[in-house]
Protein backbone atom coordinates (compact mmCIF):
# COMPACT_ATOMS: atom_id res chain seq x y z
CA UNK A 1 0.00 0.00 0.00
CA UNK A 2 2.85 2.33 0.80
CA UNK A 3 4.21 1.78 -2.56
CA UNK A 4 1.23 2.36 -4.50
CA UNK A 5 1.09 5.96 -2.12
CA UNK A 6 4.51 7.33 -3.23
CA UNK A 7 3.66 6.41 -6.64
CA UNK A 8 0.30 8.26 -6.59
CA UNK A 9 1.94 10.80 -4.96
CA UNK A 10 5.45 11.22 -7.40
CA UNK A 11 2.76 11.18 -10.22
CA UNK A 12 0.91 14.02 -9.28
CA UNK A 13 3.70 16.23 -8.20
CA UNK A 14 4.96 15.39 -11.90
CA UNK A 15 2.11 15.79 -13.20
CA UNK A 16 2.44 19.58 -12.36
CA UNK A 17 5.57 19.99 -13.79
CA UNK A 18 3.89 18.21 -17.28
CA UNK A 19 1.21 20.99 -16.77
CA UNK A 20 3.29 23.75 -16.64
CA UNK A 21 5.49 22.91 -19.84
CA UNK A 22 2.10 21.50 -21.66
CA UNK A 23 0.50 25.28 -20.83
CA UNK A 24 4.07 27.28 -22.04
CA UNK A 25 4.17 25.14 -25.36
CA UNK A 26 1.01 24.40 -26.92
CA UNK A 27 -1.13 27.30 -25.15
CA UNK A 28 1.57 30.38 -24.61
CA UNK A 29 3.60 29.15 -27.94
CA UNK A 30 6.49 29.72 -26.00
CA UNK A 31 9.23 27.01 -25.85
CA UNK A 32 10.03 27.66 -21.96
CA UNK A 33 12.05 25.06 -19.81
CA UNK A 34 12.30 27.17 -17.00
CA UNK A 35 9.59 24.75 -15.40
CA UNK A 36 12.22 22.07 -14.85
CA UNK A 37 14.53 24.80 -12.73
CA UNK A 38 11.27 26.45 -11.04
CA UNK A 39 9.95 23.22 -9.42
CA UNK A 40 13.05 22.06 -8.04
CA UNK A 41 13.72 25.69 -6.59
CA UNK A 42 10.01 25.88 -5.04
CA UNK A 43 10.94 22.19 -4.33
CA UNK A 44 14.50 23.15 -2.80
CA UNK A 45 12.84 26.52 -0.87
CA UNK A 46 10.20 24.73 1.10
CA UNK A 47 12.53 21.66 2.18
CA UNK A 48 14.85 24.36 3.46
CA UNK A 49 11.76 25.84 5.38
CA UNK A 50 10.15 22.71 6.84
CA UNK A 51 13.77 21.56 7.62
CA UNK A 52 14.55 25.10 9.10
CA UNK A 53 11.10 24.68 10.91
CA UNK A 54 11.84 21.92 12.79
CA UNK A 55 14.49 23.37 14.91
CA UNK A 56 12.89 26.90 14.72
CA UNK A 57 9.03 26.59 14.45
CA UNK A 58 7.47 29.66 12.90
CA UNK A 59 4.73 30.17 11.08
CA UNK A 60 6.33 30.37 7.67
CA UNK A 61 7.76 26.66 8.47
CA UNK A 62 4.74 24.73 8.75
CA UNK A 63 4.70 22.19 5.65
CA UNK A 64 1.80 24.06 3.94
CA UNK A 65 3.09 27.63 4.30
CA UNK A 66 6.45 26.72 3.20
CA UNK A 67 5.15 24.65 0.11
CA UNK A 68 2.73 27.79 -0.99
CA UNK A 69 6.14 29.76 -0.63
CA UNK A 70 8.33 27.73 -2.49
CA UNK A 71 5.27 27.74 -5.19
CA UNK A 72 5.89 31.55 -4.81
CA UNK A 73 9.47 31.13 -5.30
CA UNK A 74 9.47 29.19 -8.88
CA UNK A 75 6.49 31.35 -10.00
CA UNK A 76 9.57 34.35 -9.63
CA UNK A 77 11.59 32.04 -11.46
CA UNK A 78 9.03 32.35 -14.01
CA UNK A 79 8.67 36.18 -13.92
CA UNK A 80 13.00 36.22 -14.52
CA UNK A 81 12.16 34.53 -17.47
CA UNK A 82 9.56 36.49 -18.58
CA UNK A 83 11.74 39.64 -18.17
CA UNK A 84 15.06 38.39 -19.93
CA UNK A 85 12.58 37.68 -22.62
CA UNK A 86 10.41 40.89 -23.01
CA UNK A 87 12.49 43.51 -21.51
CA UNK A 88 15.89 42.38 -22.94
CA UNK A 89 14.55 41.04 -26.25
CA UNK A 90 16.27 37.55 -25.56
CA UNK A 91 14.54 34.39 -27.22
CA UNK A 92 12.12 32.60 -25.34
CA UNK A 93 14.30 29.32 -25.19
CA UNK A 94 17.56 30.99 -24.23
CA UNK A 95 16.34 32.64 -21.84
CA UNK A 96 14.61 29.53 -20.47
CA UNK A 97 17.89 28.05 -20.37
CA UNK A 98 19.44 31.02 -18.96
CA UNK A 99 17.03 30.64 -15.95
CA UNK A 100 17.17 27.28 -15.68
CA UNK A 101 21.23 27.49 -15.34
CA UNK A 102 21.18 30.24 -13.04
CA UNK A 103 18.44 28.21 -10.64
CA UNK A 104 20.77 25.33 -10.47
CA UNK A 105 23.33 27.04 -8.46
CA UNK A 106 20.48 28.79 -6.48
CA UNK A 107 18.91 25.46 -5.74
CA UNK A 108 22.35 24.33 -3.82
CA UNK A 109 22.47 27.70 -2.20
CA UNK A 110 19.21 27.72 -0.76
CA UNK A 111 19.35 23.83 0.84
CA UNK A 112 23.30 24.26 1.68
CA UNK A 113 24.27 21.02 -0.13
CA UNK A 114 23.32 18.98 -2.31
CA UNK A 115 20.45 17.07 -1.25
CA UNK A 116 17.86 17.17 2.13
CA UNK A 117 16.32 14.77 4.22
CA UNK A 118 12.71 14.78 5.52
CA UNK A 119 12.64 11.77 6.79
CA UNK A 120 12.18 12.56 9.77
CA UNK A 121 10.33 15.76 9.60
CA UNK A 122 6.09 16.47 9.15
CA UNK A 123 5.55 17.38 5.48
CA UNK A 124 2.13 17.87 4.20
CA UNK A 125 2.17 14.40 3.16
CA UNK A 126 2.72 13.39 6.95
CA UNK A 127 -1.21 11.87 7.62
CA UNK A 128 -4.08 13.64 9.05
CA UNK A 129 -2.90 13.66 12.80
CA UNK A 130 -0.05 16.00 11.84
CA UNK A 131 -2.69 18.51 10.44
CA UNK A 132 -4.96 18.49 13.12
CA UNK A 133 -1.91 19.12 15.56
CA UNK A 134 -1.45 21.94 12.77
CA UNK A 135 -4.96 23.22 12.63
CA UNK A 136 -5.54 22.87 16.22
CA UNK A 137 -2.52 23.28 18.40
CA UNK A 138 -2.85 21.91 22.40
CA UNK A 139 -2.86 24.93 25.01
CA UNK A 140 0.58 25.78 26.05
CA UNK A 141 -1.10 24.84 29.75
CA UNK A 142 -1.68 21.47 29.30
CA UNK A 143 -4.88 21.88 28.39
CA UNK A 144 -5.60 23.13 32.39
Amino acid sequence: MNVLISTLTIGLILSLLAFGVYISFRIFNFPDITTEGSITLGAAVAAALILHGSENPSWFTTPWAATLLGGLAGGVAGVATGVLHTRFKIHGLLSGILVMTALYSINLRVMGQSNLSLNDVPTIFSGPQFLAEQLHPAPADGGV
